[in-house]
């Protein structure tokens, strides 16, 4: 993730739909998050990757000749939020 260019839009105040002070507390809350989530080092162990745990049951099932039942699903919209208040909730949930 290229933060350089990002951190330099929100220092000239150039966050969409943003003053300038709230690109400055865009700015800080991002960088807080980004701390916070690089100090320790990574632990896959806490990943959970469901998508390849569905692949690898969808070919398990193929090779034992089964036929694959696929559930389509409408991807549902979550409601639209700003980018300060997504930021916050980030940096909530981190403390």
């Amino acid at each position: 993730m290229d933060v350089s260019k990002w951190r330099y839009n929100l220092s000239r105040g150039r966050a969409k739909g943003s003053s300038r002070g709230l690109a400055e507390e865009g700015l800080a809350l991002a960088t807080k998050i980004v701390d916070k989530m690089t100090k320790d080092d990574l632990d896959l162990r806490l990943y959970h990757d469901g998508y390849k745990e569905r692949i690898e049951a969808l070919i398990t099932s193929k090779m034992k000749g089964e036929v694959a039942q696929v559930k389509e699903e409408k991807p549902k919209k979550p409601a639209a939020k700003s980018m300060m208040e997504m930021l916050r909730e980030t940096a909530e949930s981190l403390k």
